[in-house]
């Protein structure tokens, strides 16, 4: 079972969601780090709502963009055919912005 604590409104987040670890960050929950084909991010929509998510590679190049919906708050990423390595999830709306670091093994 995962651990990890949650902070702002996603509050209610489901406790046990199998392997890997859960980034959360200010509205935002990512999960899970190490993935191996999905990573799934969770967000505030009234913070990022209208927003867009972009995965950016090591030398900042962007490999894979998706528009964030306004009042879903979740968006699935299929990362299965993308190289090993180490990646920077960005997320911006709403005059916010936030980025996480993950890992596709």
């Amino acid at each position: 079972m995962a651990q990890f604590t949650v902070s702002g409104r996603l509050a209610g987040l489901r406790s046990e969601i199998g392997m890997g670890e859960v980034h959360s960050v200010d509205y935002l929950i990512v999960y899970p780090v190490p993935t191996l084909d999905e990573l799934n991010v969770e967000f505030d929509a009234s913070v990022f709502g209208g927003g867009i998510l972009d995965l950016l590679d090591l030398q900042g190049q962007k490999v894979l963009s998706r528009s964030l919906d306004s009042e879903r708050g979740f968006v699935q990423l299929d990362v299965s055919t993308m190289p090993k390595g180490v990646y920077f999830l960005s997320v911006r709306g709403r005059g916010n912005s936030k980025t996480v670091r993950i890992v596709v093994q």
